[in-house]
């Protein structure tokens, strides 16, 4: 498994590194004033740090828990269990009884073990001169199309009118639940949009420019910065019914990290996720601390923070009680703002840029790497039901982690 080789190196260097390695306080947030003060680099000692750095506690080390696990295949049937296997039996075996009970089988088992290739047609899987000899072998042509139409998650006649996402939300739930038992996150986290390519009928499907597909399912997604295990995923279903004074995209931010709310964790996001209400919603009560960009039509943002420097690489300071706004200026007539509450009162910069940027790149990519590898070991394959791609992106999911 991926994930494991690359953990055990990772929680290898965090090992050697010192013990009094402080993680997130968070502890003693005054509040917000009514507006943001501007400083100069100069006015803050360089000694200064966020008190949420000043509590003494030990550096989290990332990697499975609650598991005597050691091989890929005990790995993978923790997070596909025999729950979610049989859920999916029982509710295959409905959907063919329904549409040929002759050909259903007396003793109801199933044959696992099959690997779809990527963007490869099954009439080349099962051809026998270039095919391969492992899917003649596992089951007939005929019989792995009949099982993959007939294939569901749940009971039509049971589903929830309401939900959206009913036909595999039971098998996602569990799934989700598996990721959460059997890891512990390190202290700095990403929040980030997964996209599963999809382009047939689906109420709530989307179209992002930035991701490799394009049209698909998006999904938000917790992820480890270090190793990049996904351990908190929520889908996006369209409009969403937010509290009041709560946006869309507070509301999802809120909810994909609610396992972690009181853990004093730094979350990296970008910018559609991060604004100064969110940043101090989620310090005070949930004790989370958030690093992002941020966008510049923010009403909260100084106008001068806005104005790039005519000499750059140069940087700006801006400082809150609990909150820390960055101008940095990498060339000339560009600006990127970002805001932090967990390097709060830091300004020290290495190689002319600040360790809040420096810290900001290190952690971004934490959903995107996770991504990557799932389209880079993905078993999906075309369909015109979205309830299995949803089925695909578990299995990559599961066989990422």
């Amino acid at each position: 498994m991926a994930y494991n080789l690359r953990s055990r190196t990772i929680r290898e260097e965090l090992l050697d590194e010192s013990e009094e390695q402080p993680i997130l306080g968070g502890d003693d947030t005054d509040g917000a004033e009514d507006h943001m003060s501007e400083q100069s680099e100069e006015s803050s000692s360089d000694g200064e740090e966020s008190s949420r750095l000043s509590e003494a506690g030990q550096n989290i080390i990332p990697g499975p828990v609650n598991t005597e696990a050691s091989t890929i295949e005990e790995f993978w049937s923790l997070l596909i269990n025999d729950e979610i296997i049989n859920l999916i039996v029982q509710h295959t075996n409905a959907k063919i009884k329904d549409v040929c009970a002759k050909m259903m089988a007396e003793d109801q088992d199933t044959q696992t073990g099959m690997w779809k290739q990527s963007s490869v047609h099954y009439e080349r899987l099962w051809d026998r001169s270039n095919g391969t000899t492992t899917y003649r072998c596992t089951m007939p042509k005929a019989r792995f199309m009949f099982l993959s139409s007939s294939l569901r998650f749940d009971d039509k006649t049971t589903r929830s009118a309401t939900d959206k996402f009913g036909p595999i939300r039971a098998v996602w739930d569990i799934f989700i639940r598996n990721c959460q038992r059997y890891y512990k996150l390190h202290n700095n986290c990403t929040v980030d949009e997964q996209l599963l390519g999809f382009r047939d009928r689906c109420s709530f499907r989307m179209y992002i420019k930035s991701k490799p597909d394009k049209y698909g399912l998006n999904i938000v997604s917790l992820n480890d910065a270090c190793t990049s295990y996904m351990y908190n995923a929520i889908p996006y279903l369209g409009k969403t019914s937010t509290p009041p004074n709560e946006s869309v995209s507070e509301y999802f931010l809120r909810e994909v990290t609610a396992p972690i709310h009181g853990t004093n964790r730094n979350v990296t996001c970008d910018n559609w996720f991060t604004s100064v209400p969110i940043t101090r919603r989620l310090l005070e009560p949930y004790r989370l601390c958030i690093t992002g960009t941020i966008q510049k039509n923010k009403r909260e943002i100084p106008q001068a923070m806005k104005i790039a420097e005519r000499e750059p690489p140069a940087s700006k300071y801006c400082y809150d009680d609990n909150l820390t706004f960055v101008s940095y200026t990498p060339k000339k007539n560009k600006v990127v703002l970002l805001l932090t509450s967990y390097l709060h009162g830091n300004n020290k910069e290495t190689d002319g840029k600040p360790d809040i940027v420096h810290f900001y790149n290190k952690d971004k990519g934490g959903t995107d790497c996770f991504d990557m590898l799932c389209h880079s070991f993905t078993v999906s394959r075309r369909t015109n039901r979205w309830p299995m791609q949803i089925f695909f992106g578990i299995l990559d999911q599961a066989a990422v982690n």
